[in-house]
């Protein structure tokens, strides 16, 4: 009975956490009015992109890892089956890690240093989904 209560409590949370409103955050850029802060701004623009080919890489080598530690417990698996008995068959649950790049704190940044530059960042935010 105590399991299924904590179950029940465990699901509860899911539902309520699962129904919460999911916002897009877009951003409007007014650029800096001097010519140092719009030359300063490309300097943002190089530090962005190169942030996000930073986050790509790592998802490349998440995603290649990944590769690796799925193959290896597939094979983990087949070999502890072939030396198993029938009766005493053991099964793996091998499951591929999902891999993301994350981009926000590069957006983070590059804001920050568009306004330090002398532009403005506006922030608007939208509901998408599970809004009231």
């Amino acid at each position: 009975m105590k399991y299924l209560n904590s179950l029940l409590c465990v699901f509860s949370v899911f539902i309520i956490v699962g129904c919460a409103p999911i916002y897009n955050t877009s951003y409007s850029y007014i650029p800096p009015k001097s010519q140092v802060g719009i030359m300063c701004v490309s300097n943002c623009d190089n530090n962005v992109n190169n942030c996000r080919h930073i986050e790509e890489l790592k998802k490349d080598n998440c995603e290649y890892r990944a590769d690796l530690d799925y193959d290896h417990c597939v094979k983990d698996s087949e070999h502890e089956s072939r030396q198993n008995s029938s009766s005493h068959h053991h099964t793996h649950h091998c499951y591929r890690k999902s891999c993301q790049a994350n981009y926000e704190h590069c957006t983070s940044d590059y804001n920050r240093c568009y306004q330090a530059c002398g532009g403005s960042v506006t922030t608007t935010q939208q509901c998408v989904a599970f809004c009231k």
